[in-house]
């Protein structure tokens, strides 16, 4: 499964931008992503969620899941991601994937 992420806005409008597969983890990590994909429902979710409560603290999320022969494509804020969404960002966002 290969995953990008690109997040951009809040207060400094700096562009983030992380790739990751997770056959370059172990099982057990790999296991845990997708996981996390499959808690989101992330391949049934809309391409793009409504932008509300625009602030400027607030980042925006465009994030691409590609898996065997699909690949889907979410654009969201951080008041319009639903919860399981955000575990996945946040995973991913923290680092905790590279440091294991």
């Amino acid at each position: 499964m290969r995953i990008q992420l690109i997040r951009s806005g809040g207060f400094s409008k700096e562009k983030r931008v992380v790739n990751l597969d997770t056959s370059d983890y172990s099982s057990w990590v790999a296991e845990d992503i997708k996981g996390l994909v499959n808690g989101s429902d992330f391949f049934n979710l809309p391409e793009s969620l409504p932008k509300v409560d625009w602030t400027k603290d607030t980042f925006e999320y465009r994030i691409t899941i590609t898996e065997e022969s699909r690949s889907h494509t979410v654009e969201a804020t951080t008041s319009t991601a639903p919860e399981g969404l955000l575990r996945l960002i946040r995973r991913i966002e923290q680092g905790v994937v590279t440091s294991i």
